[in-house]
């Protein structure tokens, strides 16, 4: 049950970290999000973790799984993520990018050798099409298909990492170390990308963009451990299906603070149920 707990939560977190990301994005551009926000969570996460650094063993495993996992998911599909933001809009990225359960499950199952029972695959389906409903609607579709690449390689990359946390949490069951090397790995590729492109005049931000993509990371840095904590305390077939309804509390969040571009319509109450049912059969 606590990791469950620890699911939801990071799925309410995600869901402010996807608000305040969408809030700075407005007059920047997707790297300059990335590093600001890459930026805060690394020093969040490093100041926390020196002293489970210390004392924590790590392995080649680890290290490399924890490293490989933010190369993966902090980089890469953050930025697929971003750029689907961008080019198909948020609720048909945050729709495709809602399959992730699918790829986390055939990963696992491949990979680390758990069981897809049908109770699991029945609640990861209810969830796939609660957010395909969430997240429609509300959208003008003015966007090309093969726009659809971006959020679909964000999905796929998101349900990799999944099994590369479970790696790593396998060998040193401490979160928020994996945390810290994780958002480091990313920290570095970042600025090797940034200094030997030579792309810094590309980095655009106002004080506004500054302080909502400090947030975005703020958030990320709850919803990255507490996400950690759900995937080392539980099997990812079932962690990682609640961990991915976020957008179930982004309606919810969107209506106080996104009241301007947001609305909530008979179709997203639709998705919601749809959510809630899916997580209903995850836990059973």
């Amino acid at each position: 049950m606590l990791a469950q707990l620890f699911a939801i939560s990071s799925a309410s977190l995600g869901a402010m970290f996807a608000i305040f990301t969408k809030r700075g994005l407005a007059g920047s551009n997707t790297i300059s999000g990335l590093f600001v926000s890459t930026i805060v969570m690394t020093l969040g996460f490093w100041i926390f973790a020196v002293p489970s650094l210390l004392t924590t063993r790590l392995t080649p495993l680890a290290i490399l799984a924890f490293i490989a996992d933010g190369v993966v998911s902090t980089v890469f599909a953050r930025l697929f993520m971003f750029i689907a933001f961008g080019r198909v809009g948020t609720s048909v990225a945050m729709s495709v990018v809602g399959s992730q359960p699918l790829f986390s499950a055939l990963f696992a199952v491949t990979f680390l050798h758990e069981r897809l029972t049908i109770p699991l695959l029945a609640g990861t389906v209810f969830i796939v099409l609660g957010i395909a409903i969430l997240s429609e609607g509300n959208q003008r579709q003015d966007w090309r298909k093969r726009d659809l690449i971006f959020p679909m390689s964000a999905a796929i990359l998101f349900g990799l990492a999944s099994v590369l946390k479970k790696m790593g949490l396998n060998e040193v069951g401490s979160p928020i170390v994996g945390s810290a090397i994780n958002t480091g790995a990313a920290f570095l590729v970042i600025m090797v990308y940034l200094l030997f492109t030579r792309k810094k005049s590309v980095i655009k931000l106002g004080r506004g963009n500054v302080r909502d993509f400090s947030l975005a990371g703020m958030f990320q840095i709850a919803m990255i451990f507490t996400s950690f904590g759900a995937i080392w305390l539980g099997n990812v077939v079932e962690v990682v299906p609640l961990i991915n309804t976020s957008p179930l509390f982004t309606v919810f969040f969107s209506y106080f603070l996104l009241r301007e571009i947001e609305r909530v319509t008979i179709r997203i109450l639709a998705g919601a149920v749809l959510i809630v049912l899916g997580a209903a059969f995850v836990v059973l």
